[in-house]
């Protein structure tokens, strides 16, 4: 994990950046530190019991809640955590627990925000839940799926035994994942500090990651 004055000095950057706008919240993802926007109690939920049309509203209610600062605060952190397509995603599921108790308000946050940021995932439902199926590269075996318009859309968690499929609703998300999950950081050697540099909306970061090989 990071020291105590990197993360300071990481949390100082993403309030600078985006303290004015969300209430910033640190989470832990694989022992490193997240501060992300707190959206408990402000962010619409879908109406119960879950049906086509509630969804619908849900995505709709979303796109209106939903800004570009909120799209940033996460590339923000995939740049300076060096993540591939799989670590964000798994980021953006954990920053729906942090903001969800209930399991299908979590998967349908991260099935609307996957869809922002452009990446290729179908919902799955039924009155009782939801289950995400995510486009891949490859097979895995083992694994379910569901083919669709020439596609195989891997179910990684389980879900309702019965579902329907709900219609795309964006026709740009066209980005598959990749399956070779990865650390955050590249380890490398004994106790060492990495610098990592990174851009972000025109402005250039730099800081130091101490870890140890083990």
């Amino acid at each position: 994990p990071i020291s105590a004055p990197e993360r300071t000095t990481l949390k100082t950057l993403v309030e600078k950046d985006f303290g004015n706008q969300f209430r910033i919240r640190e989470h832990y993802f694989y022992q490193q530190p997240l501060f992300l926007a707190d959206l408990s109690g402000q962010w619409p939920t879908a109406a119960r019991p879950l049906s086509q049309q509630s969804i619908a509203g849900y995505f709709n209610a979303c796109t209106g809640k939903y800004n570009s600062e909120l799209g940033n605060l996460l590339d923000y952190h995939m740049a300076a955590y060096k993540m591939n397509d799989w670590a964000f995603q798994d980021m953006v599921g954990k920053w729906a627990e942090m903001n969800f108790r209930d399991r299908n308000d979590q998967v349908l946050f991260t099935w609307f925000i996957l869809l922002q940021k452009q990446y290729d995932v179908r919902l799955f439902y039924s009155e009782q839940g939801v289950v995400l199926g995510y486009a891949m590269d490859r097979i895995l075996y083992g694994i379910s799926y569901i083919e669709m318009e020439g596609r195989q859309y891997r179910l990684l968690k389980p879900g309702p035994n019965r579902y329907y499929t709900y219609p795309q609703q964006n026709q740009y998300a066209k980005k598959v994942f990749n399956p070779d999950k990865i650390t955050l950081v590249n380890l490398q050697g004994d106790r060492q500090a990495r610098e990592l540099k990174f851009n972000h909306r025109g402005r250039s970061y730099q800081f130091s990651l101490p870890f140890d090989r083990s």
